[in-house]
């Protein structure tokens, strides 16, 4: 109701207990330069300070500075000091539910672009891979599921997740017959599971926009649809749903 009032979302919020130092100037250099922008200016502190706020990065409230929700994500130290369960839990299986052999557990920390990036690597250490002759004359390795899909709703994931619940982790599961992404979280005001993959909708509009400059997304909100003609042309059915308590948005991927 706070946010509604102020007309602000989370990732806009100041983070209270974090301040300047908890902010990894290297690394919001790092997406500056992917931007082709000038870099910060770490010689002058007033002048680092001044281009953190522009960039929302920094918030000055009441002549004190601290973090945003979506700075600290982003560009935080340690993102998981300040929020512990805003993190992805990953875990691969034998069979077709928990009770199965486990593969694989690893519980995933670190900034928004890494998160993404562990994601598809634990994704890729346990799915077994198609190999094919390609052109008769060498073999070509190819993973069950399309990357870039499997990529796509994970981004989706962090970029759309309800970060208003807390406790609650991103979970990414491989089954022998499914992989599934759970996002805490339903769906926003006006969205349904028959028109988002053509409606535009952003939870997290900071987040967001440090995605698209890290080149993870586009502002037109194309991912949904992008994902789902990506399973189709390689053959995955892809499903989109909701638990019965509308907490968690899930992703599930399966071979056709």
């Amino acid at each position: 109701m706070r946010q509604d009032e102020l007309l602000l979302q989370l990732d806009e919020t100041p983070v209270m207990n974090a301040s300047v130092s908890s902010i990894d100037t290297e690394k919001v250099n790092s997406y500056l330069a992917k931007l082709g922008q000038s870099l910060l200016n770490d010689e002058d502190n007033n002048a680092l300070v001044r281009e953190l706020i522009n960039l929302s990065i920094l918030l000055n409230i009441d002549n004190n500075l601290h973090p945003s929700l979506g700075g600290i994500l982003a560009f935080g130290k340690n993102p998981q000091k300040y929020f512990s369960s805003y993190n992805i839990q990953c875990g691969a299986y034998k069979g077709k539910d928990f009770l199965s052999d486990t593969v694989r557990e690893k519980d995933l920390k670190g900034t928004l672009d890494e998160l993404i990036e562990d994601a598809i690597a634990f994704l890729m250490m346990v799915m077994p891979q198609n190999r094919d002759l390609d052109r008769g004359i060498r073999r070509k390795d190819e993973y069950l599921y399309p990357i870039e899909a499997l990529r796509e709703g994970i981004v989706n994931a962090v970029s759309h997740r309800d970060y208003t619940i807390s406790g609650s982790a991103i979970r990414l599961f491989f089954f022998s017959d499914r992989i599934e992404i759970r996002s805490p979280g339903g769906l926003p005001n006006t969205i349904t599971l028959e028109n988002m993959r053509y409606r535009q909708f952003t939870r997290n509009s900071m987040i967001t926009s440090f995605l698209a400059g890290y080149g993870y997304m586009e502002r037109r909100g194309k991912g949904i649809l992008r994902m789902l003609r990506l399973c189709e042309q390689n053959n995955i059915k892809c499903e989109l749903s909701l638990t019965p308590d509308n907490n968690e948005f899930v992703v599930t991927y399966s071979l056709a």
